[in-house]
């Protein structure tokens, strides 16, 4: 009897801690839920790359729903086998573990979360569309730190080489570039709501232009100039690349969440997969192994496998 009062005291004290929790303003509860079915284990690939979609296709009967119920979906990013996972709905950023799927709410009253990058100390950062200023959070306590404020959109956002990183500003159709200090000043201008934004070893920036199907990717230098380099696709918005400079878009073909593939030095694009899910595509983020991308505000994150 005495055992058995023991584990029904046990039990109460964590039931009671659990609903207390512990509140703060910009440092996340901690608390973590598991999601779906147990997902595989992936080992973490050094090195990655897109060539097989030169001639390949992506099997859309191999995507599978990775991490659900969370609600309106838009932005991702994927570091050290931890999947993060931006709610506009909600105003929080999820941190998974891609290996386990466990979920840990890692910061919350974020307004607009959207694409992300990582630290040289493992903080995440990211643009807030809504709040129009970029933050940086802490990814052990989700504490979060302004960056930068001024911006009109943003959404991309590129490590700068020399320091500092790219931001792309939808609704004024402008890149930013904040520079290490935390100053901020214009890099682009007239581009066509601009989205995701990544940059090459060469501190060449590519940019996604969202209502632009002619000009769908562009290419901006550190002087302002502006190249064009690929068209063809409806509602580009994020970019990914691969260590060969291959890229990948996320679009839109007739309305659905479709991806498609430039190769490095190519002059045209491919469509490479067409999902049954409503455009635009958010991600794809890639570990090497599984693509993993959301239909933007849906409440499910997909992966899909390389060929």
């Amino acid at each position: 009897m005495l055992f058995v009062a023991s584990v029904l005291l046990i039990a109460a004290g964590a039931a009671l801690f659990f609903l207390v929790g512990v509140a703060t303003s910009k440092v996340a509860k901690n608390e973590i839920t598991k999601l779906g079915p147990t997902p595989t284990a992936v080992p973490t690939a050094k090195r990655f790359s897109f060539g097989q979609l030169k001639t390949e296709q992506i099997d859309p009967s191999k995507i599978k729903p990775f991490v659900t119920g969370i609600g309106g979906l838009h932005g991702l990013g994927l570091f050290n086998g931890n999947l993060y996972v931006s709610s506009w709905a909600e105003k929080k950023i999820y941190k998974v573990d891609i290996a386990t799927g466990q979920r840990k709410l890692l910061a919350d009253e974020l307004n607009g979360a959207h694409d992300m990058v990582q630290d040289g100390d493992g903080s995440i950062v990211t643009p807030l569309f809504n709040e129009n200023r970029v933050v940086k959070i802490n990814s052990q306590t989700g504490q979060v730190k302004t960056v930068a404020t001024g911006f009109d959109g943003p959404n991309g956002i590129a490590k700068a080489r020399s320091g500092g990183y790219y931001i792309s500003n939808a609704k004024s159709g402008t890149v930013s570039k904040i520079n290490p200090d935390g100053t901020v000043h214009q890099v682009a201008a007239n581009l066509k709501e601009p989205a995701g934004i990544i940059s090459d070893p060469d501190n060449i920036l590519y940019v996604a232009q969202f209502a632009d199907p002619i000009n769908s990717v562009i290419q901006v230098f550190d002087n302002g100039k502006v190249q064009p380099l690929v068209g063809g696709m409806t509602n580009a918005e994020t970019l990914l690349r691969d260590e060969e400079r291959n890229v990948i878009v996320g679009d839109v073909v007739n309305g659905k969440a479709a991806m498609s593939y430039y190769p490095r030095g190519g002059t045209t694009a491919r469509t490479v997969l067409v999902t049954e899910l409503p455009g635009p595509m958010v991600g794809p983020v890639t570990d090497g192994t599984y693509l993993y991308f959301e239909s933007a505000g849906g409440d499910t994150v997909y992966r899909v496998p390389l060929p």
